[in-house]
C-alpha cells in the first residue's frame, strides 16, 4: 500500500513538473514572431488539454486507489464488522 501511495505522490509531482514546463514554453512562445507564435501556441493548447486529461485520469485513479485502501484496511483490522454491528444495532434499536 505504500508503494500506491509514492507512485501516486510521483505521478503528482510529473503532472505538476509538465505543468511549469508548459506555462514556461507558454511564455517563450508568446515571445516570439507571430507567424511562429501561432503555431506552438496551438500545440500548447493541445499540451495543455492533454495534461488536463492526465490529471484527471490520476484523480479519478488515485480516489478509487484511496478508496479501495480504505476498504482493504478495515477488512483487514477486522474493523468492518464492528462497523457493521454497529449500523446493525442502531438500525433495530430505532
Amino acid at each position: 500500500m505504500e508503494q500506491k501511495k509514492q507512485r501516486i505522490s510521483e505521478i503528482k509531482t510529473g503532472l505538476d513538473e509538465a505543468e511549469a514546463l508548459i506555462r514556461k514554453m507558454d511564455l517563450e512562445a508568446r515571445s516570439l514572431q507571430p507567424s511562429v507564435k501561432a503555431i506552438l501556441l496551438a500545440k500548447l493548447r493541445e499540451y495543455k488539454s492533454d495534461l488536463n486529461n492526465l490529471k484527471s485520469e490520476s484523480k479519478r485513479i488515485s480516489s478509487a486507489k484511496v478508496g479501495q485502501a480504505a476498504r482493504d484496511e478495515l477488512l483487514e483490522s477486522g474493523m468492518a464488522d464492528t462497523l457493521m454491528v454497529r449500523c446493525q444495532y442502531s438500525i433495530f434499536s430505532s
